[in-house]
């Protein structure tokens, strides 16, 4: 298989910060409000829908959905780096990032989906708004959701493995550079009391705050050599290069 250049490398990674801001800014839009009492933390997520327009909705699901397909491209330059050195593991990985495109783009659909019922519902219905809300997101969102999470964990665990492995030109220690540590830190910073509707928008896109994370910092703390070269080292010379 034939390597990949730096200068697409660092395209993919470019490709993979913008993708990130974009599923931010959409569950930003979505997550970020005021949520009305209900049986569920779930269901509670689409009640801040009342406070936004159809047009910011829409524009919401389609920021994700584009969003989410195109994050697949940075996480496409982690497989190519991986690939050289794990071959095993970098089918498993791609196998990962396909349940990623997939899931993904139909959960930000039906969040967005679920939100838009909720805001009609809330104006003609109010008393059957939340439940009827509420029986669509548990079996539409929740499938989308629980598969995603699978998807993205494989996807996650592998590269955090591979990274720690030296299967990669970045050094042992870029292992911390994965989503789930950015997602953990902007969970953490939402438990400050720093507003009901602000920590609402962190716990909601702490996923594409971990993958800006992810993105970022690869980008920031790419090794110079990389910089030097055309394509990125096979794995002969990635290991002549670990043994200097």
């Amino acid at each position: 298989m034939r390597g990949i250049s730096s200068r697409k490398l660092r395209l993919f990674l470019w490709v993979g910060v913008m993708a990130s801001a974009m599923t931010l800014a959409s569950e930003w839009i979505l997550g970020a409000g005021k949520k009305a009492a209900a049986d569920s933390a779930l269901v509670g997520l689409f009640t801040t829908a009342a406070d936004r327009s159809y047009d910011q909705i829409a524009m919401a699901g389609i920021l994700g959905v584009v969003g989410a397909a195109l994050t697949v491209l940075g996480y496409y330059a982690i497989y190519k780096m991986i690939r050289p050195m794990e071959e095993k593991t970098s089918k498993w990985f791609v196998a990962g990032l396909f349940g990623c495109t997939a899931w993904g783009s139909s959960l930000h659909i039906s969040v967005a989906a679920s939100d838009m019922a909720y805001k009609w519902l809330s104006e003609n219905n109010a008393k059957e708004a939340v439940g009827l809300t509420g029986s669509f997101a548990h079996y539409m969102v929740m499938l989308s959701f629980v598969l995603f999470a699978v998807s993205f964990g494989i996807v996650l665990v592998l590269q955090i493995v591979s990274f720690l492995k030296g299967s990669t030109p970045y050094a042992s220690v870029a292992a911390v550079y994965n989503a789930a540590v950015g997602a953990a830190a902007a969970l953490l910073i939402s438990l400050l009391p720093l507003g009901d509707e602000f920590s609402a928008g962190l716990v909601l896109s702490c996923i594409s705050i971990g993958n800006l994370w992810t993105f970022a910092m690869l980008l920031l703390r790419m090794p110079d050599y990389l910089g030097r070269k055309s394509r990125l080292p096979g794995a002969s010379e990635l290991n002549d290069i670990r043994r200097r």
